[in-house]
């Protein structure tokens, strides 16, 4: 079960020059306000990285089933291979992950989605610019 969030709440989203503080009095209010940051972000280009994402590792030479076919006296370079083709699979499956994270943003932004921005925003809350916190508090009159 969801954990209920107490409001309001204040959000310190962390920017490159500095943060920003938003008052959220409802989720309706909070999910607005992770749309408004996450097309803000993806306007003035923080994303567009990931659109064609590829992997750093090389493709390997070898396919799969060419290395495991290599003969025991090659057992040392068989290993090797199969180590280079194994780091390489991770590689990949990383870059099509954050291709598809792209695919996302572009579907929270055109759609306005705020509920899917927050959770992309969530994802996304390790980056050095890229962190946000709330924080509750009693409001008094």
């Amino acid at each position: 079960m969801p954990r209920q969030k107490n409001y309001p709440q204040i959000y310190v989203v962390k920017e490159k020059h500095g943060d920003s503080f938003y008052l959220i009095e409802s989720e309706e209010a909070e999910n607005k306000m992770f749309l408004e940051v996450l097309s803000d972000r993806k306007k003035c280009g923080w994303y567009d990285w990931m659109k064609d994402y590829i992997p750093y590792e090389k493709k390997p030479t070898y396919i799969k089933e060419d290395i495991e076919s290599m003969p025991d006296s090659m057992l040392e370079e068989k290993k090797r291979l199969l180590n280079e083709y194994k780091k390489y699979e991770r590689s990949e499956m990383e870059a099509k992950n954050i291709r598809n994270k792209w695919v996302k943003i572009q579907e929270s932004v055109e759609t306005k989605n705020g509920e899917l921005a927050g959770r992309i925003l969530n994802s996304l809350n390790g980056g050095e610019y890229e962190g946000f916190e709330s924080v509750s508090f009693e409001h008094i009159k």
